[in-house]
C-alpha cells in the first residue's frame, strides 16, 4: 500500500533539506539516555530539558547497555518511538486508518 500525500513531494524533499542545513554537526550533541521498555518517555525527558537544542544532533544511550552512537542508535530510537507512537493512546482507529486524538484527558 502506498501513502498518498496531500502535498507535493518534491516540497516536502526541500523542507526536510531546508531543516537538515540548520544542524551543524560541529556542536556538542544532545544527550539522550533512554530505556528500551520506556522509549517514549526517556525521549520525552530528553526533548523537554531546557539546554536541549533541536539545532544539535542527538546521541542516543540505551540504559544497561553498552555503545557508541555513529548513527545507529539514533536509527534505532527513532524506529523504537514511532513505533510506540502507533500504539499510543495518541492515535485512535483501525491499524490502517489511525487518527490523531484530540481527547485532552488521555
Amino acid at each position: 500500500m502506498q501513502l498518498q500525500l496531500c502535498y507535493r513531494g518534491d516540497v516536502f524533499v526541500d523542507i526536510i533539506r531546508q531543516l537538515s542545513l540548520q544542524i551543524s554537526p560541529h556542536e556538542r550533541k544532545n544527550i539522550v539516555n533512554v530505556d528500551r521498555g520506556n522509549i517514549l518517555e526517556g525521549a520525552w525527558t530528553a526533548v523537554m530539558r531546557p539546554y536541549f537544542n533541536p539545532l544539535r544532533g542527538v546521541n542516543v544511550r540505551f540504559s544497561g547497555e553498552d555503545g557508541i552512537d555513529s548513527g545507529g542508535l539514533t536509527r534505532e530510537c527513532f524506529r523504537l518511538s514511532l513505533g510506540a507512537l502507533q500504539t499510543s493512546v495518541l492515535f485512535c482507529g483501525h491499524v490502517n486508518k489511525r487518527f490523531m486524538n484530540m481527547d485532552y484527558k488521555c
